[in-house]
């Protein structure tokens, strides 16, 4: 009776269906820890009689109670443990097949700037022009990647001497993937030109982190369908790009894990890229956060401090949550 009392009373409050609710409270440890101080409780009640022996009975079975719910909490943090230990060794098989692959691709991005640059020295109509001028941003932007990743295996933020406006990083960005749009004959919906959004950062680095989002919600939709990117600012001093899609968006239990090392939805994804660009955003003191519904869509929000809020301080932002998630540990180690 208590617990369908509480599910009703929460399903209340938060206007969530009760299967919803009940499937992320009742855990398989949730409910052997019930099971355990249940069965403690019946056997105190059946041994408290009033005498020595019944009372020192009870506070046996009070401990190990109490030391087989810990001992599940132990293994839970140990099972975590284990986990991060494995991406670190996968981490550090990537990092040794790095050098050999920076060394390759910097070579073959060298040669594609090379005949781009010829290419863009002849005559050509305005949009080829313009498609070549576009591919050879991208080469740029590349190499200047790797030549980061040459340096560190994880790039460091070098913030610009000026501010930097969000809405020339989602305009460089959309540029890049908008041919890939339409292609696909899928519709990219752009911002219209509004204020300034200026923050202090990267702007290779933010780059590539949006440019990441848009590909991936282009693959999302595959064929028709829309694309839509917003900017604007939100309370508590912050700039605000958020990249939405009519894809079939991110199931809760996708949900959970969706910032998580070599966790992917993908058939030939790796599960580093929205590792990586959380990372990145983290490094500008910044969120990327996922808030979309099941069903509705993906919607993904990235927030860079304004630069006239970044010596102010910010409001802390709610991130998504659960088990080896980077966003739940570091909260957890700010505390």
């Amino acid at each position: 009776m208590n617990w369908v009392i509480t599910l009703i009373q929460m399903s209340i409050i938060t206007r969530e269906p009760l299967r919803s609710i009940a499937k992320a409270a009742f855990t398989r440890t949730f409910v052997g820890a019930f099971g355990y101080f249940s069965l403690a409780a019946i056997l105190i009640a059946n041994l408290v009689d009033g005498s020595p022996r019944g009372y020192l009975l009870a506070a046996i079975v009070v401990i190990l109670a109490v030391t087989l719910t810990e001992n599940i909490s132990e293994r839970r943090s140990r099972i975590a443990l284990e986990a991060q230990v494995a991406d670190n060794q996968r981490y550090i098989g990537y990092s040794r097949a790095l050098d050999g692959l920076v060394h390759s691709l910097r070579h073959q991005l060298a040669i594609t700037k090379m005949y781009l640059e010829e290419v863009l020295e002849g005559r050509m109509p305005g949009s080829l022009r313009q498609h070549a001028a576009s591919a050879k941003a991208s080469t740029d932007a590349s190499l200047d990647m790797l030549e980061r990743l040459s340096a560190s295996a994880s790039p460091r933020v070098e913030m610009a001497p000026v501010p930097i406006d969000l809405e020339e990083i989602a305009a460089a960005s959309i540029g890049f993937v908008r041919r890939m749009a339409g292609a696909q004959h899928t519709r990219l919906e752009t911002p219209g030109r509004g204020r300034s959004l200026d923050v202090a950062g990267d702007s290779v680095l933010l780059r590539d982190v949006v440019t990441g989002l848009l590909i991936n919600a282009l693959q999302a939709v595959r064929q028709g369908g829309w694309v839509r990117v917003t900017l604007g600012s939100r309370r508590g001093g912050w700039a605000c790009l958020t990249i939405s899609d009519s894809g079939p968006g991110i199931s809760e239990a996708e949900r959970e894990h969706l910032f998580e090392p070599h966790y992917t939805t993908k058939a030939n994804g790796t599960g580093l890229g929205l590792f990586t660009a959380y990372g990145v955003v983290r490094e500008h003191r910044g969120q990327l956060l996922y808030e979309g519904a099941p069903g509705k869509g993906a919607v993904f929000s990235l927030l860079i401090p304004l630069v006239e809020s970044t010596d102010k301080g910010v409001e802390p932002v709610a991130e998504a949550r659960d088990g080896l998630n980077p966003a739940m540990i570091a909260e957890r180690l700010s505390r």
